[in-house]
């Protein structure tokens, strides 16, 4: 998996979830957005950074890179449903960042 560096220029239209509790991505439409996303726990906290992707299953919640900074506390990508990211999307976790798929 190749991992973009975390200034890269495509971060920089990413959608960018920092600090605790969950921010969820749902409905019935795929998103259009083409950037990735970033989840950063903000600071060392007891509650975790979330980003749910419960989209309907089989719609794009994310085209992707994404990028799961647990460096300063939780982070967390949760799919709760199927196909969320596109198959070509690649996802890195650093420090006590983790994916629940």
């Amino acid at each position: 998996m190749a991992r973009l560096p975390y200034g890269h220029h495509l971060w920089k239209r990413a959608l960018r979830k920092t600090g605790a509790n969950d921010l969820i991505l749902d409905g019935t439409a795929a998103n259009t957005f083409t950037g990735g996303a970033i989840i950063e726990a903000g600071g060392p906290i007891l509650s975790a950074s979330v980003l749910r992707l419960q989209k309907t299953a089989g719609l794009t919640a994310l085209p992707g890179p994404v990028f799961i900074d647990g460096t300063l506390g939780p982070a967390e990508l949760r799919l709760i449903n199927a196909n969320q990211i596109l198959d070509s999307a690649s996802l890195t976790l650093e420090g006590a960042g983790r994916s629940s798929i």
